[in-house]
């Protein structure tokens, strides 16, 4: 009887699940609004049409994830590279004399 009951609970949910994903907006429009939402403010109702979908939409919700993840790392390398990424005189000159060659 447990058993039944779990399956029915499950089927029902992933009817659920198809339903909503049909009514909300398709993964296509939805990344594009990822990629936005790191580096804007959304509105109100671009928020809510997000929230929504990576609640129902695994494969968006892993989708985000990744690209924040992502975005950390290369962020945090930038960093480290900015701070480290200090030439020697002779590289300066060299690169001061090609450039100068080519103009």
């Amino acid at each position: 009887m447990k058993n039944e009951t779990v399956k029915a609970f499950i089927t029902i949910r992933k009817v659920f699940r198809r339903w909503l994903l049909k009514s909300l907006q398709p993964c296509k429009k939805m990344v594009p609004l990822m990629s936005e939402s790191m580096d804007r403010s959304l509105t109100l109702a671009e928020w809510l049409q997000l929230r929504l979908h990576l609640i129902v939409c695994a494969w968006c919700a892993r989708y985000l994830k990744q690209i924040r993840f992502i975005r950390q790392i290369l962020h945090e390398d930038v960093m480290t590279a900015n701070s480290f990424a200090v030439l020697d005189t002779k590289a300066r000159e060299r690169i001061t004399r090609s450039l100068r060659k080519n103009q």
